[in-house]
């Protein structure tokens, strides 16, 4: 059944565990790590919502968990927040939006991903995210605008100004 469950569900989550990783390697062990959580757990979910809603919310607590421990003594310096990465563009090649999406959100600061990925992708509400990230709800509003900012920067960069008309 454990195998099942993974075949089912190990790319969709793949997906969202890019989403909180820096890169390839980190995703695939957060994918491996939070479908132990979910076996380890599974006797804990009670019909309440969608089981794969329920399993979205462990991957997503497992990764934000995460990085918390990995990144428990990160400063976040002030200037270099305010730095937007370079991004290269090359508008000779087809892109693909979505890599292009991707590659944007990576060279986000892991809180900027997390607090984008979140409210952007996941759709949480800024409070609901707040509360995930055990964080200041002034703290993430303020985030998340600036986030916005770098997204639509780098990826007009990368796109092109058609791609983020509203």
């Amino acid at each position: 059944m454990q195998k099942a469950l993974y075949d089912r569900f190990s790319g969709k989550f793949y997906v969202l565990c890019q989403r909180y990783s820096p890169n390839d390697s980190v995703a695939q062990e957060v994918l491996s790590d939070g479908f132990l959580c979910v076996f380890e757990q599974i006797n804990n979910y009670r019909g309440e919502g969608s089981f794969e809603g329920w399993m979205r919310t462990i991957f997503l607590r497992y990764a934000i968990r995460r990085y918390k421990q990995e990144n428990r003594h990160e400063k976040v310096n002030i200037d270099e927040e305010n730095k937007l990465p370079h991004v290269v563009s090359n508008h000779e090649s087809q892109l693909d939006v979505r890599k292009a999406l991707m590659d944007a959100m990576r060279q986000l600061p892991a809180i900027e991903r997390q607090t984008f990925n979140l409210v952007a992708v996941e759709g949480y509400k800024l409070d609901e995210a707040a509360k995930l990230l055990e964080e200041n709800l002034s703290t993430l509003k303020s985030r998340y605008y600036k986030v916005l900012q770098k997204m639509k920067t780098m990826l007009t960069k990368t796109l092109g100004e058609e791609y983020l008309k509203e």
